[in-house]
Parts: structure tokens; sequence; C-alpha cells
């Protein structure tokens, strides 16, 4: 199955230490979303926002034993849920997501995540306080 990335796992570190395999991918766009931080964490939750499109990355072809090891590094908070994102040359692609689940999105903060901002200010901090599946 086909994954889109919106948060930390595009991030190639944080991609390697959770699925350490090598997929084709390539930037995509998830329209109908806006990421928000989770209170407290350096990391997203995606929430509806019609006016909003959020750009990440499409992995291709996951093996299930990774959808699994995804599964576990996104835990109890996320679902995996289908969608469909836009490509660079306007492809459409079935994928899955993970959304936070009804119950946790009182968790979300009013503050806009931003990749480059995880990456200047959290990405260390959210490596040191995880532990990633194997």
């Amino acid at each position: 199955m086909n994954f889109f990335a919106y948060g930390t796992l595009m991030n190639p570190k944080v991609w390697e230490n959770v699925v350490r395999n090598r997929y084709k991918y390539e930037k995509a766009f998830l329209k109908g979303f806006s990421r928000k931080y989770l209170k407290g964490e350096e990391y997203p939750g995606i929430i509806t926002d019609k006016n909003s499109i959020i750009e990440g990355l499409l992995y291709y072809e996951l093996t299930h034993k990774d959808e699994k090891k995804l599964d576990l590094f996104e835990g109890e908070y996320y679902q995996r849920c289908n969608a469909e994102v836009l490509t660079m040359d306007d492809r459409v692609v079935s994928c899955y997501v993970y959304f936070l689940k009804p119950e946790h999105l009182n968790l979300l903060s009013d503050t806009n995540w931003t990749y480059n901002q995880f990456v200047k200010k959290g990405l260390e901090t959210f490596m040191d306080k995880n532990s990633f599946p194997v």
C-alpha cells in the first residue's frame, strides 16, 4: 500500500529509524486538512480545514511488515485511514494516512506545525524522546 507522510516521517532520519527500508517516494498534497502541534509535543496531527492543503511525501508500495512498524510508531492516538493525494504532476493516488482518533482531537493545539520548524527546533528532542520499533 502507498503511504502519505505529513509530519515527522517526512524526515529521513526519523523514517530510517522507524522503517529502515527505502521506498520510491515523491512530494504530494492532501487537500482539506491543516497540521497542528499536539500539546506539549514535537509532532503534528491533522484536522479538517477545507481551505488548506498539506504538503508531504507519498511513499509507494510499502510491505505489510513496514505498515505494521508504522502502526506501532503512530501508537494509540492515531488510526490508519484511506485517502487520496495529489502528486506534483496532478495524478490522484490512493494511499493511507494516519489521522488522530476523534477522541484525541482535544490534544491538538492551535499552533500550526511546519516541517522546517520541526527540523530546526524539534527533531533532536523528538529523536531523544522516542524509541523506534524494530
